[in-house]
Order: C-alpha cells, then sequence, then structure tokens
C-alpha cells in the first residue's frame, strides 16, 4: 500500500509544479502541427527538381503503431533529410511530452535496421534500397535492431497528439550516380 501512496505523492507533486508554471505562463505552446506541415509542402514544392528528387510530408498520430511506409523509395548511397515538429503527451495535464526526437524512428525496408536522429532534423546516406518507414517509439520498446516491439501495439492507445515529418531525397548527382 505503502507504494501506492508513494506513487500518488510524487504525481501530486508534479501537478502542483505544473499548476505553478501554468500560472505563471511558463508551460511552453504546443506547436501547430499544421501549419509545419503546410510550410513545408510549400517550401518542398517550390523545391529545385535539380536538387529534390523527390519529397513527402507525412503526420504519425501518436496512437499509431510503427511502421508507416512513406512515398519516398531510396536506393543506396542517396542522401535523405527529414525535419520532425509536433509533441507527444504520456500525461497532458501533468504536461509529461516526447519530443519528436525521441519520439519518431525510421529505417529503410522492412525488416531494415532502425534508426533516429538525435534532434528534429536528421540527413543521412542510405546503406540499402527501399521504401523508407517510420515508427512511433514511446511508449512502447524495440526487442530487435528491426523494429519488433516489446509489447502489444494497444500501448499506443495511451498516448495523445502526433508527430508530423517533412522527407526529401535529394537528387543522386552524376558522380553519385555513377
Amino acid at each position: 500500500m505503502a507504494g501506492i501512496f508513494g506513487e500518488l505523492a510524487v504525481a501530486g507533486q508534479i501537478a502542483v509544479r505544473t499548476m505553478g508554471r501554468r500560472l505563471r505562463s511558463e508551460i511552453e505552446t504546443e506547436p501547430d502541427s499544421s501549419a509545419f506541415v503546410s510550410e513545408m509542402q510549400s517550401i518542398l514544392n517550390q523545391a529545385s527538381s535539380e536538387v529534390v528528387a523527390e519529397f513527402n510530408v507525412l503526420t504519425l498520430p501518436a496512437t499509431q503503431p510503427p511502421w508507416v511506409t512513406s512515398d519516398v523509395r531510396v536506393e543506396v548511397d542517396q542522401e535523405v533529410s527529414y525535419l520532425l515538429d509536433g509533441r507527444v503527451y504520456a500525461n497532458r495535464s501533468l504536461d509529461i511530452w516526447i519530443k519528436p526526437a525521441l519520439q519518431i524512428w525510421a529505417r529503410i525496408g522492412d525488416p531494415g535496421e532502425v534508426f533516429r536522429g538525435t534532434r528534429s532534423s536528421h540527413s543521412f546516406v542510405a546503406d540499402r534500397e527501399g521504401p523508407v518507414q517510420f515508427g512511433n517509439y514511446f511508449p512502447n520498446d524495440w526487442s530487435d535492431p528491426n523494429g519488433a516491439r516489446l509489447q502489444g501495439d494497444d500501448v499506443y492507445s495511451e498516448v495523445r497528439r502526433s508527430c508530423s515529418t517533412s522527407m526529401s531525397k535529394r537528387r543522386r548527382s552524376k558522380s553519385n550516380a555513377e
């Protein structure tokens, strides 16, 4: 029984701190995912086709289990970049959330080894060919390097909001294509 009271005490302390931050207007404003998607779509539509070979903008609801296949397929040694925006709440009333850099992981093909950037932008050179896939991490955990999940997909129903990603692949230069 002491465990339950200890957990309630911790939750109460977090709630009091969060309420204080709300009263002092110190709660960080939530990102506007629809504005991010719209702006990225506009920027990528205007990008030179000599530089950007293909792009995709997609939104992953936090409740979506991995993996979502993008419309972009890459070749070995192709340069790819993605930008992330959004927030996934573990508990909205306590303002406990996960940044997109930790939440969104990627892989090339199925199976493909999972990876992520350390920030909300990431560039990489494809080590294999296939479609780029994106997946939500929290509240689950990987059970192998290819992105199999440790728990059932029903755990994703416990989280809220979404993250958006804007991905582009660069056109291969003639020297890279040879």
